[in-house]
């Protein structure tokens, strides 16, 4: 424990080149993380998500929003792959789903407000 912090984490990246620091913050005796203006979510839950799910968070943060194409391109995987992993960040209720119907072709996920 640093300064009465836990442990931060690491994430690197190879395509872009990039390295992620989050640092984890109690939160009523629970311990989450927080990335820029995102709220944060709990250690555990991060902790158990898929690399693909962990970068699909990032790009939520970091633009905004995430689309099932843009995390495809991301990722560089199949749009199926990648709207399979934004439902189920949805269904954790790590993101939130917006769209009118889900043939929306303006359909996206973000992190939801708190």
């Amino acid at each position: 424990m640093l300064a009465g912090y836990r442990q931060p984490v690491l994430s690197e990246e190879s395509n872009p080149e990039r390295s992620m620091i989050f640092l984890p913050l109690d939160v009523k005796g629970e311990e989450s993380i927080s990335h820029g203006k995102s709220p944060g979510i709990p250690f555990s839950t991060y902790s158990s998500l898929s690399t693909n799910e962990k970068k699909a968070l990032l790009l939520a943060s970091d633009c905004g929003r995430v689309t099932s194409m843009s995390l495809a391109d991301a990722l560089g995987v199949s749009r199926m792959t990648a709207s399979r992993t934004l439902r189920k960040l949805a269904n954790k209720q790590i993101l939130a789903w917006r769209g009118s119907s889900k043939t929306d072709p303006n359909q996206y996920y973000e992190i939801p407000q708190q």
